[in-house]
């Protein structure tokens, strides 16, 4: 099954094992990952990384909880976590195929008791997630959102216990001058030429994710951020008919640097992204507030 999968994303020719595992024991794990952040909500404190950024024992008992699960199912694939050692990451990231997993994606956001923070796990073939699951946990059963890639090589959003409901990204026509983005800004607009931008707030990945489900026409990373917290999103919306472009160079994100950092970005639907760069969004976006995961620009 999984070979089948890799087979219709993959440019690469698969020479992997054949793996046997269940999606849904996939997202058991990945959900039993985020409800725990969900229990243990207001009841931790966070400390300060070494890249400024916060991580509290909800971070490292989701990432746990994640890695032990995937070392039962999948014991072949190595795990980056963005909980884990450099060392160990470092040696999960000579595998060709390996997991990544933001255990908490969203923490400041998860500390000042709102939701919108979530488990994001992709799978990486090389520098490309092919498969990505975004589960954001809710106090209310009913508003839990699961976004996933499937078998069929689509994706798909399931919102409490509801049914499947099958993403498409967005593609609005040349002549709509006004689009939505997800941003981590306040402002509310943003004015390009020949376009005007409605902003709405989203919390990291979870930007790809409305995106891929078309609440959103494109989704904004105005700064620097870690291969944990967008591959899985970026597998998703890749499913959903989109794609992650660079903002200065405008080609598809891909994840190989050594220090899991991916540049300022767009996602949406590739013709859209670049019709708003042509129309100078990288410079616009230049007077916002920096809003990478680590709080200076990073330094290759």
């Amino acid at each position: 099954m999984i070979k089948k999968f890799f087979n219709l994303f993959s440019k690469k020719k698969n020479t992997a094992a054949d793996f046997d595992f269940a999606f849904a024991d996939v997202m058991t794990i990945v959900k039993a990952a985020g409800d725990k952040t969900q229990e243990l909500q207001g009841h931790v404190v966070a400390i300060d990384k070494e890249d400024g950024s916060p991580v509290s024992i909800a971070d490292r008992k989701s990432s746990r909880i994640v890695i032990e699960g995937l070392r039962k199912l999948t014991p072949d694939i190595p795990v980056i976590s963005e909980e884990a050692s450099k060392e160990d990451n470092a040696k999960a990231a000579k595998s060709r195929l390996h997991w990544v997993v933001d255990p908490l994606d969203g923490t400041r956001t998860y500390l000042d008791g709102h939701e919108g923070y979530g488990c994001h796990l992709a799978l990486m073939d090389g520098d490309t997630p092919v498969l990505g699951f975004a589960y954001f946990p809710s106090a209310d059963p009913d508003k839990q959102e699961f976004y996933y890639t499937a078998e069929d090589g689509k994706a798909y959003l399931k919102t409490g216990s509801g049914d499947p409901v099958r993403l498409q990204v967005s593609k609005p026509s040349a002549k709509e001058t006004k689009l939505t983005a997800a941003t981590g800004w306040k402002d509310k607009t943003l004015s390009l030429d020949g376009t005007e931008l409605d902003l709405k707030r989203a919390v990291g990945g979870g930007r790809l994710c409305v995106t891929a489900a078309g609440k959103t026409d494109i989704a904004v990373f105005n700064g620097w951020f870690s291969d944990w917290d967008l591959a899985a999103a970026h597998a998703i919306i890749k499913a959903a008919g989109g794609d992650l472009l660079n903002m200065e160079t405008g080609k598809p994100i891909t994840y190989s640097d050594k220090n899991y950092a991916v540049p300022p970005s767009l996602g949406g639907h590739p013709e859209v992204v670049k019709r708003l760069l042509d129309q100078g969004f990288h410079e616009a976006a230049r007077s916002k507030p920096y809003g990478g995961a680590y709080k200076k620009r990073h330094n290759k």
